[in-house]
């Protein structure tokens, strides 16, 4: 049995490549998805115990908890003092402190998250310089060669860091590193670094010891020297990493599992994909199954048989999916900079994904082989040109599906309701209807081609062929654009839902932020007095914005409209809440509401955000000894620490206002974005601020944009095997129509035109997958985005439907085009043949 399965594929390559493609392809995508997310654990975890690579041990040293909680603070342990008793220790031979620290560059328009770390002594060094030096002052530092080329800055360019507070560095030196999936790394002078970056902390310390030294040997010669309310813990850097790593796991784990729910849904699409070509396969190996029932073999025998050329499939398609896999985990692992530190090779994950491959097979084709032993032996042997088309589904089938669609209606109908449950039931719901549109698929898909068939009909004899041929057999149409229409479906599901959600948060932001963008001295909050209106350093805020800076403004192409306010610097008390703080208060007045369409508060009024106070408080504002009470309307005019006021009520408080605020209207929100970048330009951003509505909505939509392209890009996995599918059933209906082919090739069919029957063919089943996969896409981002946002409790978020039709056309025409190419070598295979040898009796 094993050896006739084997011969049938040595025999018939032609008949099986396009499945085991599409096993290759979906089990490799699983394997890639393995290989890629334990390569990237891999260099993420050695690239966070790069600090103590170099070190044996590794000492940190702690407040302890029940210090922090008796209120009692610990005496200081400086780290002069630590590095005294470490270097006393017998057995110790090098000591070093470690600083580090998530920081902010900033280069030109360009910025970048990295770690900044604190130069570490030679011994413990693990970064080589490529150009350059390593940074000797407080106002230099070195980069990692990938991260200078990404901000675009070179040896000698000065740049921004910001931590807490933003400062100058000049680029001194590169180092020789990969890139890395997230952040690079930094170097600076350590005495700068505690200078400037206040959650630097000096808490862990590196030890090189000699041969046989113990971490107890070091702990018990700590222990009597180690301040009271200090937690010591002694490590060697093995167990440092080894904790590392189990930290990381988790998060791996859940990426890991992201992708493969990806790669099942290829799966899914490449089971039907198997289960149509073995259903064509035995109806064209019809006679050779009546003969051997015929002389002996039972129908287990047979169904045997068929099976173990399914395992067969499965496991060479699984083998052909490793190298697949490996080559793309490669290639990602490449671009993220994690193929520096090696590649994993999770053999687990790999023999289980081959599993799985298999297992998908053998049940795709299950129901084939069930149904090639229905038929009697003596029915079988009678000879078929053409399968009979079957009448598209049943009553059983078109019940089922119909109460599935209906069950499914009525959850998402329920689900439109405001409750906390909406997303659940408009889930269930779009999950029932899919399945009876996919399993119902016989009973309208037919129909579907043969109106897309009065269409094309029209463009000519060979078009009427094609249109013909595309519903003799309704089933196997039904399943190939079953498939297409399932990944296309799912993306356009995805596209509506994002742009839906774009829609409706931009405008929910327009509404909270009207301005859509504004300017401000960056920063003032943090040296503005917050205990004493009276403060004498109430004179170092600077919140005016240069001369001049309202007219570049205005010269920005894509500026409608922007006005200046003048402010001052003031300090505010609520009684309600208790609640006091410096603020900025802006003298509100008519320029203002003509840019951001809020009307200025009445005298006596002042706006002030949300989530500071609410309607009707009051409060007390102070310029220094001169203090005044206001009642506070809530408005998301004002923004963070902000007070609109009237002018007069300013005035009255002998404030002495300076320009501090320049509030901007664009022409085109679509282009605010541009308009950003061309206002950045004109500031310093280390010493100012831009906020507003463009900035939120670029955020929020270069967010939801980043994610449409890697999911979509993941489903394309599956689109591309749906489309292998047109190909494949194509393909072996060329062979089952040979005879028919060449006889219309007798009666002058040329065979130009042959293949562009074909052709037509392809057009016409991608064309039924795709209006019914974007007809359902649209439902279904509509209804689960309208689920989201029903479960944001805010007066300012309305659900707004969107389409981006532009995409959807892109994918339309895509899978269109892919169709025609997918339909070019069946062509070629139908119209090589003569006529003469395609009419010979097999």
């Amino acid at each position: 049995m094993l050896r006739d399965a084997i011969n049938e594929i040595r025999f018939h390559p032609g008949r099986i490549a396009a499945t085991v493609l599409a096993i290759a392809i979906s089990v490799g995508f699983m394997i890639a998805a393995s290989i890629f997310v334990s390569t990237e654990e891999v260099a993420q975890n050695k690239k966070a115990a790069i600090t103590s690579s170099k070190a044996d041990m590794v000492v940190e040293f702690e407040i302890q908890d029940s210090a922090a909680e008796d209120g009692k603070k610990p005496p200081t342990f400086l780290p002069a003092r630590a590095q005294e008793l470490l270097s006393q220790i017998d057995g110790v031979t090098a000591v070093d402190k470690v600083l580090a620290a998530m920081v902010t560059l900033e280069y030109g328009d360009r910025s970048q998250f990295a770690y900044a770390y604190g130069n570490l002594s030679e011994p413990f060094r693990w970064a080589s310089l490529s150009e350059g030096r390593l940074p000797e002052a407080a106002d230099e530092i070195a980069l990692a060669s990938p991260m200078a080329s990404n901000l675009g800055a070179k040896i000698g360019d000065v740049i921004q860091t910001t931590l807490t507070n933003p400062s100058k560095r000049k680029v001194v030196g590169l180092t020789s590193e990969p890139k890395v999936l997230v952040g690079g790394s930094s170097y600076v002078d350590p005495a700068g670094m505690t200078a400037d970056f206040d959650s630097a902390a000096s808490t862990q310390w590196l030890l090189q010891t000699e041969p046989g030294t113990s971490t107890e040997q070091v702990r018990n010669a700590l222990k009597k020297t180690v301040p009271v309310g200090y937690g010591l813990t002694v490590k060697t850097a093995d167990e440092l990493q080894k904790e590392a790593f189990e930290e990381m796991t988790g998060d791996f784990a859940a990426m890991k599992l992201m992708l493969q729910a990806f790669g099942m849904i290829a799966l899914v699409v490449g089971m039907i994909i198997i289960a149509n070509t073995f259903t064509i396969l035995v109806a064209q190996r019809r006679q050779r199954i009546g003969l051997l029932r015929a002389i002996g073999a039972s129908g287990g025998q047979v169904r045997s048989r068929l099976l173990t050329e399914a395992v067969l499939l499965g496991l060479m398609g699984g083998v052909l999916g490793i190298g697949f896999g490996y080559l793309v985990a490669m290639a990602g692992s490449a671009y993220t900079g994690a193929l520096y530190w090696g590649m994993a090779f999770p053999a687990t994950d790999i023999l289980i994904a081959i599993a799985v491959g298999v297992v998908i097979t053998v049940l795709a084709a299950v129901g084939p082989s069930i149904q090639a032993t229905r038929v009697s032996p003596l029915e079988a042997l009678q000879p078929v040109t053409t399968e009979k088309a079957r009448r598209a589904g049943g009553v059983i089938r078109g019940v089922i599906c119909g109460v599935l669609v209906a069950a499914g209606a009525g959850l998402a109908i329920w689900s439109l309701t405001g409750d906390s449950d909406q997303i659940l039931r408009a889930i269930g719901g779009a999950s029932l209807i899919t399945l009876g549109v996919l399993f119902g698929a016989t009973s309208y898909v037919p129909w579907l081609l043969r109106g897309l068939g009065l269409v094309f009909k029209r463009f000519g004899a060979t078009s009427r062929l094609a249109s013909l041929n595309a519903v003799r057999n309704p089933r196997r149409a039904a399943a190939t654009a079953v498939a297409l229409m399932l990944a296309i479906g799912l993306i356009v599901t995805l596209q509506v839902g994002t742009s839906s959600l774009k829609r409706t948060f931009d405008d929910s932001i327009t509404a909270r932020y009207p301005v859509d963008i504004a300017i401000t001295k960056k920063l003032f909050d943090r040296y503005a007095p917050s205990s004493s209106p009276t403060q004498p350093d109430a004179k170092a805020v600077d919140i005016e914005l240069a001369d001049g800076l309202l007219e570049k403004v205005n010269g920005v192409p894509g500026v409608k409209r922007s006005v200046q306010l003048d402010g001052a610097v003031v300090f505010a008390k609520f009684p309600r809440t208790n609640f006091e703080d410096s603020a900025l208060a802006l003298a509100y007045g008519p320029d203002y509401e003509a840019v951001s369409g809020q009307q200025a508060p009445p005298k006596g009024t002042v706006l002030i955000g949300e989530t500071i106070a609410d309607d009707n408080d009051s409060v007390e504002i102070a310029v220094g000894k001169t203090k005044g009470t206001f009642k506070v309307k809530a408005s998301s005019a004002a923004g963070f620490k902000q007070i609109l006021m009237n002018p007069e009520d300013l005035r009255e408080l002998k404030a002495k206002p300076v320009p501090a605020l320049i509030a901007i209207q664009t022409e085109n929100r679509d282009d605010a974005a541009t308009v950003m970048k061309r206002v950045e330009a004109l500031v310093d951003k280390s010493e100012h601020s831009l906020s507003g509505s463009v900035l939120e909505a670029s955020i929020i939509t270069q967010i939801l944009d980043t994610l449409l392209l890697i999911v979509t890009a993941l489903l394309g996995v599956a689109v591309l095997i749906a489309l292998i599918g047109v190909g494949n059933t194509l393909g072996l209906s060329v062979i089952e129509r040979r005879r028919e082919s060449a006889l219309l090739r007798a009666l002058g069919l040329q065979r130009s035109s042959l293949r562009w029957m074909l052709t037509i063919e392809a057009i016409m089943l991608a064309l039924a997958g795709v209006v019914v996969g974007v007809t359902a896409g649209l439902f279904f981002g509509w209804l689960g985005t309208q689920a989201v946002i029903a479960q944001i409790d805010d007066e300012y978020t309305t659900y707004q439907f969107s389409v981006d039709w532009l995409q959807t056309a892109g994918l339309i025409l895509l899978a269109v085009v892919a169709a025609m190419v997918a339909s070019i070598l069946p062509g070629r295979r139908a119209a090589k043949a003569t006529p003469t040898e395609a009419l010979a009796t097999e």
